[in-house]
C-alpha cells in the first residue's frame, strides 16, 4: 500500500496540492490517514461525491471479486495453487488502482495478462470453463476466450445478463457469446422478429454477434431500455452498429432534431450513423462524376 501512495505522490504530487480531486477519486482509499486528512472532507463530498464511494470504487469493485474468488475456490483447489490465484487477483486490484498514473494501452495490456491468467486458473480449479459459475467471472468476461465462450453455460437468463453487459470484447468473442446463447438460452430459439424488449435489454453487447439481418428484424420499439447499455458499446462490428443506429433514428427520429439527452442515450451507437452518412456523401460523389 505504502509503495502505491510513493507512487501516485511521485507522479503526481501531494495530496494537498492537487488542483482536482476526480482524476483521483476511485484511489483515494489507497492513501493512509495522514495523507488523506490533507484534503479538506469539504472537498471529497463535493467533487467525488456519492458516485465515488468506497462501495461503488473500480478499486473496491475488484477487492469483493478477489473476496468472491476467495471464497468459492478455497475449497476447490489445494493451499498453494489457492495462494497463487489470490495473489494474482490482488495483483489485478493493484494494477487497477494504479491505473490513474499509467497510460491508458498500457494499463489495459498489463491488466489483460493477469485477469487471463486468473481465467486460466478458474478454469483449472472448477475443471472445464463450462463449470466455471458465472457469479465467477466478474471482471474476467473481457478474456474469455472464444473456444471457451463455445463451453459457457448459458442456459439462464441470469447468465445471458452477465455477459451482455459491456465489457471490451474481440469481433470473434462477440459472434461467439451470440451464437452460443443462441444455441443455449431457450428464451432464442424462434425467429429474433420474436424477441421482446426484455429478451433485447437482458442480451445487451452480446447483440452486437448477432447477424445483421436478425438485428434489423427485431422492431425497434424493443431496443428502447438496451440502449442504456448499447450506448457504451463501441467494439460493436460495423455491420450491426448500422442497424443499431436505424434503430435509434426509428426510436428517437432524425438525428437533426436530437438534443443533448437523446445524444446522450444513443451514445457509441452514434458511429454507426456516422458510417451510414459517409456511404451516403460518397454514394452522391460518385453519381456527380
Amino acid at each position: 500500500m505504502d509503495a502505491i501512495q510513493s507512487q501516485i505522490i511521485r507522479f503526481n504530487g501531494e495530496p494537498a496540492g492537487w488542483f482536482s480531486l476526480q482524476p483521483f477519486c476511485d484511489v483515494l482509499g489507497l492513501l493512509d490517514d495522514a495523507k488523506l486528512r490533507e484534503i479538506p472532507e469539504t472537498r471529497i463530498v463535493a467533487e467525488c461525491g456519492a458516485g465515488s464511494s468506497e462501495d461503488d470504487s473500480l478499486a473496491d469493485s475488484m477487492v469483493r471479486y478477489v473476496q468472491m474468488v476467495q471464497l468459492n475456490c478455497k475449497r476447490q483447489i489445494g493451499a498453494s495453487d489457492f495462494d497463487q490465484l489470490n495473489e494474482r487477483l490482488a495483483n489485478v486490484g493493484r494494477r487497477r488502482a494504479r491505473g490513474v498514473m499509467m497510460a491508458q494501452k498500457e494499463m489495459e495490456d498489463s491488466l489483460n495478462a493477469d485477469l487471463k491468467v486468473v481465467w486460466d486458473e478458474l478454469k483449472e480449479a472448477y475443471s472445464g470453463a463450462d463449470k466455471v459459475p458465472m457469479s465467477m467471472i466478474g471482471y474476467v468476461g473481457s478474456v474469455i476466450p472464444s473456444a471457451d465462450i463455445a463451453m459457457l453455460d448459458l442456459t439462464t437468463e441470469d447468465a445471458v445478463f452477465e455477459l451482455g453487459m459491456p465489457m471490451k470484447m474481440t469481433e470473434a468473442q462477440l459472434d461467439a457469446l451470440a451464437t452460443r446463447a443462441k444455441a443455449q438460452w431457450s428464451v432464442l430459439s424462434g425467429s429474433a422478429a420474436d424477441y421482446t424488449a426484455d429478451t433485447v435489454g437482458t442480451l445487451g453487447q452480446i447483440i452486437c454477434g448477432m447477424a445483421p439481418a436478425d438485428v434489423e428484424s427485431i422492431p425497434a420499439a424493443r431496443f428502447k431500455e438496451a440502449m442504456t447499455v448499447l450506448s457504451e458499446v463501441y467494439w460493436c462490428k460495423q455491420a450491426v452498429a448500422e442497424k443499431l443506429a436505424d434503430k435509434a433514428v426509428a426510436i428517437y427520429g432524425e438525428p437533426s432534431t436530437w438534443g443533448m439527452s437523446e445524444v446522450a442515450g444513443v451514445g457509441a451507437v452514434i458511429g454507426g450513423l456516422e458510417a451510414i452518412e459517409a456511404e451516403k456523401h460518397q454514394g452522391r460523389s460518385r453519381c456527380e462524376d
